[in-house]
């Protein structure tokens, strides 16, 4: 990590490079790997027993399972994928909204009137939830199992944080 100091103004700005990119893009290679042949494996099996099978569903389910043990860890199935399945797709439904805020933001008390808000911290509250019980899932494994040479993206992103009193920004930063 590196602190330049950039412009007339002396604005510092924060410049993060990671010389172990290729070792994280080779781990989820190698899940992506997996998940794809878990994949052909399935349309296979469904091919020698004449069984017809909803190609659709199976890739959103293989994209799922991709996405789900890069960011989380694991794959989730059964009533655990449905909810973490409605959860991505109430996200992107949100990010793809509109609302009278983003256009007009003294008009933004329509979209509380319209309960917009209310449906953006829920799904945001589900969200912060899956996090936090990955985050948990993640520490409680690693303390149990520490042999785990496989790392995934909630690894990578565990950075040691400071001390509370030493992050305060003020106008100097800026």
């Amino acid at each position: 990590m590196m602190l330049l100091q950039l412009g007339q103004r002396q604005t510092p700005t924060l410049v993060v490079s990671s010389a172990d990119v290729h070792e994280k893009s080779a781990i989820f290679r190698v899940i992506r790997e997996e998940e794809v042949a878990e994949l052909v494996n399935k349309l296979r099996e469904a091919s020698s027993n004449d069984e017809c099978v909803n190609l659709s569903e199976m890739l959103i389910s293989t994209s799922n399972n991709v996405v789900c043990k890069c960011a989380l860890g694991r794959k989730y199935a059964g009533g655990s994928y449905d909810k973490v399945k409605e959860l991505a797709r109430n996200v992107m439904v949100h990010l793809m909204a509109f609302t009278v805020r983003d256009y007009f933001p003294l008009l933004g008390w329509i979209d509380v009137l319209s309960g917009k808000i209310r449906e953006f911290k829920a799904t945001f509250r589900a969200l912060d939830a899956l996090f936090d019980q990955a985050v948990a899932e993640h520490l409680a494994v690693k303390t149990e199992s520490d042999h785990s040479k496989r790392k995934d993206f909630v690894d990578f992103n565990r950075i040691p944080c400071l001390p509370l009193s030493s992050q305060i920004l003020t106008s100097k930063h800026f």
